[in-house]
Parts: C-alpha cells; sequence; structure tokens
C-alpha cells in the first residue's frame, strides 16, 4: 500500500457507513433540526478511529481521522443558518393570503445533486475550468424530471465510490492548474494555523452553501493535523480537500425546517406547518433559478436573517439576470417537452436520407429559439408555444420543411414569419417532437397524441395492459395497404385497447400529414390521409385546427404551471395541497396571464416552496 494514500476500501466503507447512519439513506426524510446527532457521532467517530487502528497502518490512522471528522456534523445548521432564520418575514409583504385555503405538505427530503447541479457546485468552489468528470452515465428521469429522480433516489455504495474516484480526479486537476499560495494567501509548504483556519472559512462556506460552524471549522482543521503527520504538507492537499467534496452537506442539497417561527413572525404560515430556515430557502432559490449553488450576496442575506418574501423576489429577478438561468430554465423545458428523445431516436436511412446528426442538431435549435422569443424576448403568454406563426430554421430544416430561407447564402439560423394558414409554426409542427414521438420508420399517432395529453394537459393515461401487443402491422395484409389511422380505428375495437386509445388517438391523428422524420406529406401507402381531429367532442383538421383549439385550452396553462409545481419542488403533489395546486394553476392563468417569467416569482414565495411538515424523526 502506497504510504501517501489511504486505503481505498476502507475509505468507501467509512464513508457510506457515514452518510447510511448519520443522513438516512433509507428513507430520505430529513428532521426539522440538525439530524446529526451526538450519538451517531460518537458512533462515526469511534467506528473510524477503530478502523485506523486495526488497519494498523498510516492509511488506516487517516480513514479513522476522515472518520472522526465526518461525525463533526452536530450543529452545523444550528450557528450559521438557523440564526438568521427568526423573522425571516418580519418586514416581507403577505404576497399571497392562503388562509382559506387547506393546506397539508409533507415532509422535507434530502435532495441528491443531479449530474449539472453537482458539476455547478464543482465549477463554483473550484473555477469553471475544473474538470467534473461524468457521475452517472445517464440522468434519471422520474416522473419525467431530473428533480423528482433527485428526491427519490440515494447514493448507492456502487455510485459513492464513483464519488470517490471523482473527488480525486477534480482535486487533482484543481492543485494542477491552480497556485495553492495565492488561493491560500500564504505558503502551501509551511504549515501557517491562522492562514488555514481562514482558508477553512471561506471554502467550506462556498463548499457546503452555508458558513461553517465553529465545531467544523475546527473539525476540518484538526483533520488537516492528522494527515498533514502521515502525509507531510505536501501530500495533506488532495485527500484534505477531498474531504469537502465528499461531505454529505455537499452532495446533497440538505434542508432544515425553522421551529422558532411562528405565526407572529410570518402570519401566511399555515398551521401544523414550519417555515424552512433562509439559509435552505436560499439554496431552494439558487437551485431552481440557476441548477447552481447561491452566491455569497444570498448566503449572506439568508445568514443575516433579511430573506423574508419580499426579498425572495427581489432575489428572484436577480437570479433571473444570471446567464445561468436561461439554461436552468431551457433545462426544465428540455425534461417537460423530452427534448431528450431527439437524441435516442432512430430512423431508417433509406426512407429518411436527410436524418443525420446535424439534423438532430437543427431540430433542437429550432425550439430553444422559440423558447428564448416566447419566454424571454417576447413575454408571451406560454400557450403561444404551440401556436407561433414563426419559426427558426438553418439550411437542413429548410430542406426538411420545404420552406426556402430569407437569406440562402446563410448557414445561420434565421426566424421566418408565416402566414396564418401554413402548416408549420409551433411546437407540435416542429420536427423535434414530430420526429421523437414516432417510430423508426412510420408514425405514432398514439405516442404524439400521449404527449399532447399527459405532457401538456396532465392527463393521466394508464399504461397498456399485461400482454397486450401494441403493433399494428401484426396481422396486416401486404396486398392491402391501409394508412395508419385505419389501423388504429380496428385497433380500438379491442375493448381493452378503446379507454386509452380514445384519450391518445384522435389529437396524434390531426398529425397524421407530418411523416416519422417530420417532413410534410399528404399521402401513406398510395392513400390519401385524413387528418381529422377530435377535442372534447368538436372535429378540427389538422395541425391547424390542433393548435387553435390548445391554444385556447385552460388545462394547457394549467398543466404547465403543475408541472413547474412538481420540478420545482423536487416531488409530485400530495392530496393535501390538491386545493393549493388548483388554487397555483387559477392564479397563473388569471393574475400572471399564463407568462411564465411571472409563474416563477409565484413559485418562490408559494406556500410549497416556502413551508413543509415538521418531520417524525425529529431528534
Amino acid at each position: 500500500m502506497s504510504i501517501n494514500r489511504m486505503s481505498t476500501f476502507s475509505f468507501i466503507t467509512l464513508m457510506i457507513l457515514y452518510i447510511q447512519i448519520t443522513i438516512g439513506c433509507s428513507d430520505q426524510k430529513v428532521p426539522t433540526n440538525n439530524p446529526f446527532k451526538t450519538s451517531t457521532l460518537n458512533g462515526g467517530e469511534e467506528a473510524g478511529h477503530q478502523a485506523g487502528h486495526q488497519a494498523g497502518s498510516q492509511a488506516g490512522h487517516q480513514a479513522g481521522s476522515q472518520g472522526g471528522h465526518q461525525g463533526g456534523h452536530q450543529g452545523g445548521y444550528q450557528g450559521g443558518s438557523q440564526g438568521g432564520s427568526q423573522g425571516s418575514s418580519q418586514g416581507g409583504s403577505q404576497v399571497i393570503d392562503f388562509s382559506n385555503i387547506q393546506i397539508q405538505l409533507p415532509e422535507p427530503k434530502l435532495k441528491k445533486l443531479s449530474q449539472t447541479r453537482y458539476c455547478n457546485a464543482v465549477a463554483q468552489l473550484l473555477g469553471p475550468d475544473i474538470l467534473c468528470p461524468t457521475i452517472e452515465s445517464e440522468e434519471t428521469y422520474l416522473y419525467g424530471f431530473s428533480t423528482i429522480s433527485a428526491t427519490e433516489l440515494t447514493i448507492s455504495p456502487t455510485l459513492f465510490e464513483t464519488y470517490e474516484q471523482a473527488s480525486s480526479q477534480i482535486i487533482a486537476d484543481f492543485l494542477s492548474k491552480r497556485n495553492l499560495d495565492q488561493l491560500l494567501g500564504c505558503s502551501a509548504s509551511v504549515f501557517d494555523e491562522n492562514c488555514l483556519r481562514t482558508f477553512i472559512q471561506k471554502f467550506g462556506k462556498i463548499a457546503f452553501r452555508r458558513s461553517l460552524t465553529a465545531e467544523e471549522q475546527q473539525k476540518y482543521f484538526d483533520l488537516f493535523l492528522n494527515l498533514k503527520n502521515i502525509l507531510g504538507m505536501e501530500g495533506v492537499w488532495l485527500d484534505w480537500l477531498r474531504s469537502f467534496l465528499l461531505a454529505p452537506d455537499f452532495l446533497y442539497q440538505v434542508e432544515f425546517l425553522d421551529p422558532n417561527l411562528t405565526q407572529a413572525d410570518d402570519p401566511n404560515l399555515p398551521n401544523g406547518h414550519l417555515r424552512y430556515q433562509q439559509i435552505s430557502l436560499a439554496n431552494r432559490l439558487s437551485f431552481l433559478l440557476l441548477d447552481s449553488p447561491p452566491d455569497e450576496t444570498l448566503i449572506d442575506l439568508a445568514e443575516q436573517g433579511r430573506l423574508n418574501q419580499a426579498e425572495i423576489i427581489q432575489q428572484a429577478r436577480r437570479l433571473l439576470e444570471n446567464p445561468l438561468s436561461k439554461k436552468a430554465i431551457i433545462k426544465y423545458f428540455e425534461e417537460a417537452l423530452q427534448l431528450r428523445k431527439l437524441y435516442k431516436m432512430e430512423k431508417d436511412p433509406n426512407l429518411f436520407p436527410l436524418y443525420s446528426p446535424e439534423l438532430i442538431s437543427a431540430m433542437y435549435q429550432e425550439v430553444l429559439f422559440s423558447l428564448e422569443h416566447v419566454i424571454f424576448k417576447e413575454n408571451l403568454d406560454i400557450r403561444q408555444l404551440l401556436s407561433i406563426k414563426k419559426i427558426w430554421i438553418n439550411p437542413l430544416l429548410s430542406m426538411l420543411y420545404q420552406v426556402p430561407l430569407p437569406d440562402p447564402n446563410q448557414s445561420d439560423f434565421q426566424a421566418v414569419d408565416l402566414p396564418p394558414l401554413h402548416p408549420r409554426g409551433g411546437f407540435l409542427a416542429t420536427a423535434a417532437f414530430l420526429a421523437s414521438q414516432a417510430h423508426r420508420t412510420v408514425t405514432s399517432p398514439t405516442h404524439r397524441g400521449k404527449f399532447i395529453q399527459t405532457q401538456l394537459r396532465c392527463i393521466d393515461v394508464p399504461p397498456p395492459p399485461p400482454g397486450i401487443n401494441t403493433s399494428l402491422d401484426a396481422q396486416e395484409d401486404p396486398n392491402t395497404p391501409r394508412t395508419t389511422k385505419q389501423k388504429l380505428e380496428q385497433h380500438r375495437e379491442d375493448p381493452t385497447c378503446r379507454g386509452c386509445h380514445q384519450i391518445m388517438d384522435p389529437m396524434g391523428l390531426s398529425l397524421e400529414n407530418y411523416d416519422a422524420l417530420g417532413m410534410w406529406r399528404t399521402t401513406e401507402n398510395g392513400l390519401a390521409i385524413d387528418a381529422h381531429g377530435e377535442f372534447n367532442r368538436q372535429t378540427f383538421l389538422g395541425h391547424l385546427g390542433l393548435s387553435q383549439m390548445l391554444a385556447q385550452d385552460e388545462n394547457i396553462a394549467k398543466c404547465f404551471a403543475r408541472q413547474f409545481y412538481r420540478y420545482a419542488n423536487m416531488r409530485l403533489e400530495t392530496e393535501g395541497e390538491l386545493e393549493l395546486i388548483d388554487d397555483f394553476e387559477n392564479r397563473f392563468i388569471e393574475q400572471a396571464q399564463s407568462r411564465w417569467l411571472k409563474l416563477v416569482e409565484m413559485m418562490v414565495t408559494h406556500p410549497s416552496f416556502l413551508y413543509a411538515t415538521p418531520s417524525q424523526n425529529q431528534p
């Protein structure tokens, strides 16, 4: 075993033991106060030192020191954050009176940082040029959103090993690119107590998204001394800095409630609930709007007790000016509109010669231009995303859509204003939607219709019963060609299929003039396409009729609000908040005129974002 590195096995084992015991990965519940109990701390510290003695080596002592350090989170949220929560709403405006609405919000839970948020946390701590390895090969989207996955999924032992390996790569890259003397303000090769303590205070505040308590600072100081005695001044920095990246406070978005705040301080506080501590609200706000940890300004406001509701709105507006905010909002729409399917779809190149990685990229970029226009540039009703008669195309999309470029000599994207009756315009006529919600060779009115119902109207559609053959070509006679609509009509004759297909197919069939790549067509298998659809017992024709009806459908606006409610709170709604979310949807239409940026302000001052039910596992 190398003398300047700990045993990987012992380190991982101790860290996993610490996380599972002190945080409770099995149920992911977060107590009202600090979950790092004294009994657990003593056990973690003792286990660490015991492992060190058993190893009988310098690596074992180092792991023991690490175990003792990791136990040092007792009171971690009680100095810098809890103290700043008193009077969090004093002087704040009562944005909306919810006293006439029945509210029963769930308990808070730990939230694992997603890949994006983890890398942004690394960038904020160490710099944007520092390597951030891929932790998981593919993001998970429970109920359609990575944020819900972050709440529902835990860090397994195998995944934690990946974090451990990543921390080595990150810190090694950091040390190779930075002058440590300049960062410390003193020589890294000579021990300087005052310099080290100052560094712990500043570095820890960025890493943990809050100020470290005096006890935590001392633990990190003691850990440094223990490692220095083993590894020397030159060898100490890599493993000591890694300990910050492997702490639960870095890997998780940990949120705590303020047991001292009463309805006298915050008249909007629902009965039986507590308000999140201000430092937790700062983290909730920044991770939602930037996908990144709070900056020093936001942390300081929270720890000074100044993050009341009026200030939250002001800080939300400030964060929305940050370039990261646009990326975070786009990421939400990538998930809500299932744009990730673009990069997973396959098309038959013999049937679709235009299909290429460059075309897929162009499809994706077109949607981003549309979002930019509707949300950021014009601040339109979000339903305009479905009906706007403006497209953004490059030469590849110009060929696919058969729409000429305003300037054929330019290869960049160009905006094109379309006449009212043009078959393009709106998200449901983009190749991004049409191609990603189709099969490899043929269209799928069922997939397209299901997307509209589930993603845009929030109508639940159950999966097909087990054992059902969903192929439309299973019993086709090759000598008798039929359209997809004719095949589906026969499919709906089966009583086990009729109920769900009656919900999905009528809308999807109105888009049959677009093939599996999104190109316009008028025939299929030599037969004329009938693009009539049905919505709310009204018959309409084609995409134009569909988009016009959906643009007036309140369920579209309500569903956008509900989906963002889920994404922002990182969970599905519960029965105890159905009345609350109905009110949220109605206010989005009536008060925000279905405009997205106003919805953001509504969300960050909403009871579901500010309050939670105290955990039953209080220490």
